[in-house]
C-alpha cells in the first residue's frame, strides 16, 4: 500500500510539473514576441534619429557655406 502512495504521488507532482513547464514555455513564448516588438521599435527610431542627424548636419554646412560665401572667408 505505501508504494501505491508513493507512486501516486509522484504521479501527481509529475503532473504539476508538466503543467508549471507548459506556462513557462508560454510566458517564453510571450515575452519573445515582446523583445522582437521592442527590437522593431528601436530599429525605428534609430532610423528616425540618423534622419534627423543628417538633416542637421546638411543645414549647419549650407550656414557655414553661405556665412563663408558672404564675408568672403
Amino acid at each position: 500500500m505505501e508504494e501505491l502512495e508513493r507512486i501516486t504521488r509522484l504521479e501527481a507532482q509529475h503532473a504539476e510539473m508538466m503543467r508549471l513547464l507548459q506556462e513557462t514555455r508560454q510566458d517564453m513564448k510571450e515575452m519573445h514576441s515582446d523583445m522582437h516588438e521592442l527590437k522593431e521599435s528601436l530599429t525605428r527610431w534609430k532610423g528616425i534619429s540618423a534622419g534627423i542627424a543628417i538633416t542637421v548636419s546638411l543645414i549647419w554646412t549650407a550656414f557655414i557655406g553661405i556665412y563663408a560665401l558672404i564675408t568672403g572667408k
